[in-house]
């Protein structure tokens, strides 16, 4: 049986068949998955008396196979403030996690692309528009590299306020240089050693494309796929000096 070719991220059954000494052997391989998901939670924004969704609160999940949300509770949205939400996170195989997110309720929401500047009175009145002329910034901006939704207070003259509800999205992929990464026969590099000068905003992880040969000696090119927080992803191109 050629094991390369069974989807180990799937729960199946296999029957499988190995040759030694002259003699053939079979046998049933049962792949299953028994681990609840581990969903990567954000806190999310609505303006008031607006709908919402479980997946407006994950941005990503570890787990094998693919993951469904829904809503165990429903907070009500007909008055500004901030509430807690029930979630489930079930998986594939039937494997289920309830896990609670953070929800601001708003009276106006607005997306900013995520990075390493300050939110800026400035930057958040152009953003709000005419409707918001002559209001003022409450508090102290924030770096705006935390993906999800945040909360901020604008106040007017007169004494009136609103809360705005500020989502972060990080849709730009990560940049970095691939290098030669000296490597030893027979022991693994991690994928991120192949990798100098990442730049993103937020954790980024790597993982090869197609892992090289690590019992040839020599060089190989080797592609590293760097993925952010949020799924962007690029590949990059690197060189293994196998000795």
């Amino acid at each position: 049986t050629d094991f390369d070719s069974i989807n180990w991220s799937t729960p199946s059954e296999h029957d499988i068949a190995i040759s030694f000494g002259g003699v053939t052997y079979t046998s049933k391989l049962i792949i299953v998955d028994t681990t609840a998901p581990v969903p990567d939670l954000i806190a999310a924004a609505v303006e008031k008396g607006g709908s919402f969704k479980a997946e407006d609160f994950i941005i990503g999940c570890k787990d094998a196979t693919e993951v469904t949300y829904a809503l165990i509770s429903k907070p009500d949205t007909s008055r500004i403030g901030t509430a807690a939400v029930e979630l489930r996170a079930t998986d594939a195989a039937g494997n289920s996690a309830d896990v609670e997110g953070k929800l601001f309720v708003c009276d106006k929401v607005i997306e900013l692309e995520a990075s390493n500047e300050v939110l800026t009175q400035e930057l958040l009145l152009s953003k709000l528009g005419d409707e918001y002329r002559g209001y003022a910034m409450g508090g102290e901006g924030f770096t705006l590299n935390g993906v999800g939704a945040h909360s901020v207070t604008v106040r007017n003259t007169d004494g009136g306020s609103a809360v705005i509800g500020i989502v972060i999205k990080d849709t730009v992929a990560p940049r970095a240089k691939g290098i030669d990464c000296p490597c030893s026969t027979g022991y693994p590099c991690d994928a991120m050693k192949f990798l100098t000068d990442i730049d993103d905003v937020s954790e980024v992880s790597a993982s090869f494309v197609k892992a090289p040969d690590w019992s040839v000696e020599g060089e190989q090119e080797v592609e590293v796929k760097l993925t952010d927080r949020s799924g962007n992803s690029t590949v990059i191109t690197a060189k293994a000096v196998i000795s």
